[in-house]
């Protein structure tokens, strides 16, 4: 059989083969090199410029590692090896930076743009008729894979997130095989365990190590749900440990968010008018604002040469009364915070648009539903859950990441000026 062997920096030769091998040539696949893993944590962490591509392939690598070492049946392993290298399909430029934005205005995620891709419905290449490549769709038929299971897959974070945790909770038969949707989507899934060494690795961080061979070698099957036996009980500490401080440290590290919010304020009105805006890579986005508006060519200017916003205001988590935590609830609502940001830049006497405050809480549920998650259970000859079994994971449940919930940035000339109205504007 005809294979192909890629060089991977994280997991090292990658072997391919069969519907892998026609998969990983398809123009879908091919444009996730045209976008950055972490949007633009690049300006903060030089090396972080590893793109959804590579992550896709490790994580297809992740998968095949798990699927094998529980010796699951074959049609198991291919249907859940697929899902693993199309789990990203549908991401838009810069990863998760546009989503929470662009889901609020058309409901739509990245996992929504994957099964309509998977279905036929959608076109995200725009050049796709000039092709000569068959499609998605046409090549997981030709190899007897049925595109909407994959789709399933793939939107198993939509599913009631305990549903893959009720059959040992309650110690029944399983009517669904809960391992495919747990190592897609799951506490200790191939989607983390790539995306966790990865961005450790290309941003330079020691925070996300995981010890991966000797984790997998502790995965086993019970009742249809994926289990830790007790000598991995460490072994996932590390990983939940690792999560949480890449979360706070690299992720939602201040000039990200930031950079970030600039990007997202550049393009809402495109977003919302617009939504192909989503199939763009990074570059056709930065080339596409540039091209619109003065005060989207002047913020994505403004990003392309580093000089981002400084940071003038931040409120921890730990300082807040009831009263401010109602007011952060509120400033969830983008119309309320807009008009929060319209009075600062009024009041400080600078041009509109030019302050903006960031909650990000419901962006970190929105991007990483598993932030506090702990879910995988533990099986010493009965099953237990990992926060029982261990204080770590119960504590790391409890840690908030970030440590900070609402920021305010604004250009470093104005940063004074914001800084004496935006307290009393926000909470008063």
């Amino acid at each position: 059989m005809e294979y192909k062997v890629i060089h991977d920096s994280v997991h090292g030769s990658i072997k391919l083969e069969g519907v892998f091998l026609n998969l990983i040539d398809t123009p879908e696949l091919q444009r996730l090199h045209h976008i950055r893993q972490l949007g633009l944590a690049y300006l903060v962490f030089p090396g972080a410029n590893h793109t959804r591509f590579s992550h896709s392939l490790g994580t297809y690598f992740v998968a095949s590692k798990v699927a094998s070492g529980l010796a699951l049946p074959d049609d198991d392993q291919e249907l859940v090896n697929v899902a693993a290298l199309l789990h990203d399909i549908g991401h838009g430029p810069f990863s998760h930076t546009l989503e929470y934005s662009f889901y609020s205005m058309h409901n739509i995620g990245h996992t929504d743009q994957a099964s309509r891709i998977l279905s036929g419905d959608l076109t995200i290449i725009k050049e796709r008729n000039n092709l000569n490549t068959p499609r998605i769709p046409e090549i997981l038929e030709e190899y007897s894979i049925d595109p909407e299971k994959v789709s399933e897959l793939i939107q198993g974070m939509k599913v009631p997130y305990q549903w893959t945790l009720t059959p040992w909770l309650e110690g029944k038969p399983s009517e669904k095989p809960n391992y495919l949707t747990q190592i897609i989507h799951g506490d200790v899934d191939a989607d983390q365990l790539d995306y966790l060494l990865r961005d450790s690795y290309y941003t330079g961080v020691a925070y996300g190590i995981i010890d991966l061979p000797y984790l997998l070698n502790t995965l086993e099957l019970r009742n249809s749900t994926l289990v830790v036996n007790p000598k991995g009980v460490e072994a996932v500490e590390a990983l939940l440990v690792a999560r949480s401080l890449m979360f706070s440290s690299v992720y939602y590290h201040h000039a990200v968010r930031i950079a970030e919010t600039m990007l997202t304020r550049a393009a809402e009105e495109s977003l919302e008018e617009h939504p192909e805006t989503m199939t763009m890579s990074d570059g056709e986005v930065f080339s596409y604002l540039e091209k619109g508006t003065p005060y989207q060519k002047d913020l994505v200017t403004r990003l392309k040469y580093r000089q981002l916003f400084k940071r003038v205001f931040m409120v921890q988590a730990d300082d807040t009364d009831q009263t401010q935590r109602e007011v952060l609830t509120e400033l969830s609502e983008p119309e309320i915070r807009k008009e929060k940001e319209r009075t600062i830049c009024r009041k400080a006497g600078i041009k509109e648009g030019y302050t903006f405050i960031d909650v990000p809480e419901r962006d970190i549920l929105f991007s990483e539903p598993r932030i506090t998650g702990s879910g995988i259970p533990v099986y010493d000859g009965e099953f237990k859950s990992l926060s029982e079994y261990t204080p770590t994971a119960a504590a790391l449940q409890r840690r908030r990441v970030p440590s900070w919930v609402l920021m305010v940035s604004a250009p470093s000339k104005y940063k004074e000026r914001v800084k004496k109205v935006c307290q009393k504007v926000i909470f008063q």
